[in-house]
């Protein structure tokens, strides 16, 4: 930015500053001119977006008050990127090609999406898109409610992607085939699909774009503002499918919505749940899946782990909200059959902050409770054994160059109160895969040199868990999309998985130590691993990484969101939240294709 554009700037946050304090009648409207002359200054020298902040005013019923709020259309980021940058949405290479390739490898894994009915002809000007939402943190402990849409196809090219599953798999020769490959794939086609990766290298402002963010000191009192702002933006999403944007090169481009992620309570409440993962009975059968009846009565146990399970039968047969209450993002274009297949089962939620809390909470209480942290003389107490415990995880991080972000081991870190305590640690993602690893090494220690003797059944089915845990970050290496060995072997690993964890939480209570309690998320693990066999199944060339849905860099956007949240003041916070994400997002284009700010020519003075 040039001393001319720095001084203007400058000159007009002080005209505003000074007009403020003095207090004079017309403070209001300098400020309003001087924000205006400021936008207009950013968009003069390219340094924002030229993406219009929508306006909406809510008449709320809660209260009676008139609330002004303000969104950005799905459309309008649709025909900015197009224009100018159409790898943000299409990946690297052709962007009709991507496109076409795309919707065809997505048929063989969801055929029945309405994009194959209505956009048959031309699938190749078709953008797929993901919603999700979350709450940050705001000022004061409030939250920030975000939703934004995103492309799966990254535009990143990553050149460490390597893959070792067939090697994996040679040492398991009893694994069925689950199914033929088709063959409807040419070989330049599958060579353009193998090519596609996930969006989960680069800034997360490059690869997700905000729809609208509004403070938990509004909506919180008026859950209507959401329900609306949802309304919008699915009315948004059906003008997208059906009519389209123009570009300017007056090619017509739609788009279509093939996932909805996010947590549990985010899902919830989007989709007015009311068979949902928060709603596990303790004591009566209640249904919680949104998917399949699974919980809802004995015939149908949730805790059923084999090929074939009884809820299988349920699978999309009843829609898990009213019909009284049917939410605005099921009008969107999806699935008519099934239009709860909009809800993706998240492996983030699910497992690095999900059960993997668990399996970590419980092979380290299991490990201290029976002994293997003690030594001769040493003291028998739950707090000691556990400083120790961590003792050997800061050594194990030390030597591996590991840097954790937990600080020590306590009764409250695993949630402990008594002994009839179930154990899970209140670890973020990162953290979680840094303890498996390090339990891992820790069963693996004790299998060959046993501290204390009788227990190698527990250790040996602890290593199993740990490594298909571990396993799970195969997708890491993968693109968009797997080969049918990669995907058998991810199965392999969730259902492992699944299966160790439950026999050690029945093994360990013999021994009167409560852990590795079956949850809602074992469940969302299992409907994971179903959709990539299903897949399988049908005879699909290259099956829809799971990765596709998880929301690990969405963590990272709404923390980014949220963080400018708090920069700014209450007034008008969410527009200027959109106006300060624009300058980043430009600024981060420029720098990504590294285009220079094109300088206004001056003009030269001459003399009389």
């Amino acid at each position: 930015m040039g001393d001319g554009v720095w001084s203007l700037a400058t000159a007009v946050s002080a005209k505003r500053s000074i007009a403020a304090l003095e207090g004079r009648p017309e403070a209001l409207d300098v400020q309003n001119n001087a924000e205006r002359d400021l936008r207009r200054l950013w968009g003069k020298y390219g340094f924002t977006l030229p993406i219009p902040v929508q306006d909406m005013v809510h008449e709320c019923a809660e209260d009676g008050q008139t609330i002004p709020t303000c969104y950005l259309q799905p459309q309008d980021w649709v025909k900015h990127w197009m224009d100018t940058y159409p790898k943000l949405l299409c990946g690297e290479g052709d962007p009709s090609s991507n496109l076409r390739i795309f919707w065809k490898v997505f048929q063989q894994n969801h055929p029945t999406h309405e994009v194959f009915r209505f956009h048959s002809g031309h699938l190749d000007q078709v953008v797929p898109l993901l919603c999700h939402g979350d709450e940050g943190r705001a000022v004061k402990k409030t939250n920030y409610y975000v939703l934004s849409v995103e492309s799966p196809l990254g535009s990143t090219q990553d050149a460490g992607l390597y893959c070792s599953c067939c090697d994996d798999l040679s040492f398991r020769a009893n694994i069925p085939p689950y199914g033929n490959d088709s063959g409807t794939l040419t070989a330049e086609e599958l060579a353009i699909a193998e090519k596609q990766i996930t969006n989960f290298k680069g800034h997360s402002y490059l690869s997700k774009y905000l729809i609208f963010g509004i403070g938990g000191w509004l909506y919180k009192k008026r859950p209507s503002l959401i329900r609306r702002l949802l309304e919008k933006f699915s009315e948004n999403m059906n003008t997208l499918f059906h009519q389209g944007v123009q570009l300017k090169s007056g090619k017509q481009v739609y788009a279509a919505l093939i996932g909805l992620k996010g947590d549990q309570d985010f899902q919830e409440r989007a989709m007015h749940l009311r068979r949902s993962f928060r709603h596990l009975g303790t004591v009566n059968h209640i249904g919680f899946c949104p998917l399949c009846l699974a919980g809802s009565s004995a015939d149908l146990p949730f805790e059923d782990f084999t090929e074939q399970p009884a809820w299988l039968a349920t699978l999309h047969g009843d829609r898990p909200w009213d019909a009284l209450d049917e939410p605005a993002l099921s009008t969107v274009p999806y699935d008519i059959g099934s239009p709860e297949q909009l809800i993706a089962p998240d492996l983030f939620h699910s497992l690095k902050t999900g059960i993997g809390r668990d399996i970590v909470g419980g092979i380290v209480i299991v490990l201290v409770r029976l002994g293997f942290m003690d030594y001769e003389g040493s003291t028998r107490n739950i707090d000691d054994r556990l400083t120790r415990a961590h003792g050997r995880f800061k050594l194990w991080c030390l030597s591996n160059k590991k840097s954790a972000g937990l600080r020590s081991f306590s009764t409250s870190y695993f949630n402990i109160k008594d002994r009839t305590s179930a154990p899970w640690t209140n670890s973020k993602g990162s953290d979680t895969t840094l303890l498996l690893q390090w339990c891992l090494f820790e069963l693996t220690l004790q299998l060959r040199t046993p501290t204390v003797i009788g227990y190698d059944e527990i250790l040996r089915v602890g290593v199993q868990l740990c490594q298909a845990a571990l396993g799970l970050r195969l997708l890491n290496h993968h693109g968009l999309w797997l080969p049918r060995s990669c995907a058998r072997l991810f199965y392999v690993h969730c259902m492992t998985l699944l299966r160790s964890y439950s026999w050690l939480g029945k093994e360990v209570l013999r021994l009167s130590i409560r852990a590795f309690m079956l949850k809602p998320k074992c469940h969302a693990i299992h409907h994971l691993a179903w959709t990539v066999r299903r897949a399988l199944e049908r005879g699909a060339t290259l099956i829809a990484s799971p990765q596709m849905t998880a929301c690990d860099t969405n963590e990272d956007f709404i923390g980014r969101i949220s963080r400018l949240s708090r920069r700014v003041g209450f007034r008008h916070c969410d527009k200027h939240v959109c106006e300060r994400y624009f300058l980043k997002v430009a600024a981060l284009v420029k720098r990504k294709w590294r285009q220079k700010v094109k300088q206004p020519t001056k003009r030269r003075r001459t003399s009389l």
